[in-house]
């Protein structure tokens, strides 16, 4: 019997590593695109989990709210810094299309008061095509214009990982499609966090080019707290000093 098992298992090897030869697949990069499968089965489970969690507390809100949606840089933001009455349904890894598929279940709450969105990065960084984030936008935008006062910010600026021509130009694209909204205010990137040549200042964010450390959130808290504070949408609500 064991002879058996030895001898099966010692053919199952074999017709494996032939196969992968005349693939021309090397194991390395096989055991890689397994590792990758399960990290992104997992990940879809927690976006899953974790929208459902949001959408559920949606239905909870009491009093008026200021609504923060996007990904990590969402996510990692303490938002009550600039209003007490924040609630942040930040997510990592999001993308405009995600984002647009979980907004309706938030907008439709009565309390919300306004609403806060950074989201695009994760686009770039996946290599979304023009065309494809231009009518992700788009849709995004429909979801957005229900007279809610919005607040959308520019993708910010980051190191090392995507060309800044083209969070240029998505920002450039976000701007436009602020205008053509109801209540839409659009908020550019602070220079203070950037270089000369729009990359994020290194003392900005935590090491990795992308995700804002303290420093970086206090720029963009100030930013978008003396926005707030400018318009009409944001009286009566109560913000952080």
């Amino acid at each position: 019997m064991a002879s058996s098992v030895k001898t099966a298992y010692w053919w199952s090897v074999h017709i494996i590593l032939a196969v992968l030869i005349m693939h021309q697949i090397r194991p390395i990069d096989l055991v890689d695109k397994l590792f990758t499968k399960a990290s992104s089965i997992k990940t879809a489970y927690y976006y899953k989990q974790l929208g459902g969690f949001y959408q559920r507390q949606a239905t909870q809100f009491s009093q008026p709210v200021s609504l923060f949606v996007g990904d990590s840089l969402v996510q990692g933001w303490h938002t009550n810094n600039i209003a007490s009455n924040a609630v942040n349904f930040g997510i990592g890894k999001d993308t405009i299309k995600g984002l647009t598929k979980r907004l309706p279940a938030y907008m439709k709450q009565a309390n919300v008061q306004q609403v806060i969105v950074l989201i695009g990065i994760n686009d770039l960084l996946n290599q979304s095509s023009n065309a494809t984030i231009q009518r992700q936008i788009s849709q995004l935008a429909h979801q957005l214009d229900t007279g809610t006062p919005i607040y959308w910010l520019g993708v910010l600026p980051v190191a090392n990982r995507v060309p800044a021509d083209k969070i240029i130009a998505l920002n450039r694209l976000i701007e436009q499609t602020c205008t053509q909204l109801r209540a839409c205010h659009y908020m550019h990137p602070s220079n203070e966090l950037s270089e000369p040549d729009f990359s994020l200042k290194s003392h900005f964010h935590v090491g990795d080019g992308l995700h804002l450390n303290s420093h970086g959130y206090q720029v963009l808290s100030h930013q978008l707290k003396d926005l707030l504070l400018k318009n009409i949408a944001g009286k009566g609500l109560h913000y952080a000093k």
